[in-house]
């Protein structure tokens, strides 16, 4: 509180003190009749937990809860956007999982075919064997036969 030799009563404000911040009582209450009362109560006792604030202070004040709004708002934004994500994972999991599985289904079905052709490779080779081997035998036989006739 200040007063000058005319008693012009002003206020600072309570929350910045700035030094450009201050406003005469009749600039703050010119149609009140109690505005010495007022003023009496805002400087007058150190507990009073009424405060006199700028107006650039009181609309930062008052955006704060604007600034609140606007945190939770964003906060929510933020969770629904992890879930998002969350989900965007799981489904990424289950492809490479799918990928994995059919990669893995080709793969069998590749070696089925190369086993496939393996066993058709060893039939015939078996089969040239077996025809050989007979050739052979009676080859064998008719020597044999041959050789005892003489």
């Amino acid at each position: 509180m200040i007063t000058d030799d005319n008693e012009i009563k002003v206020l600072q404000c309570d929350g910045c003190q700035s030094s450009d911040s201050w406003k005469c009582i009749d600039c703050l209450w010119p149609s009140s009749i109690r505005k010495c009362v007022q003023y009496d109560q805002l400087v007058g006792e150190h507990n009073m937990s009424l405060k006199w604030f700028c107006d650039p202070l009181e609309k930062a004040i008052s955006d704060s809860s604007l600034s609140a709004n606007v945190t939770n708002y964003c906060e929510d934004k933020l969770d629904h956007l992890i879930s998002v994500i969350e989900r965007l994972m799981e489904k990424c999991e289950n492809f490479d999982k799918k990928l994995v599985e059919k990669s893995y289904a080709r793969d069998v079905s590749n070696l089925e075919t190369r086993i496939l052709q393996l066993d058709d490779r060893l039939s015939k080779h078996e089969q040239e064997v077996y025809v050989k081997f007979h050739f052979i035998y009676d080859k064998v036989q008719d020597s044999l036969i041959a050789g005892v006739s003489t």
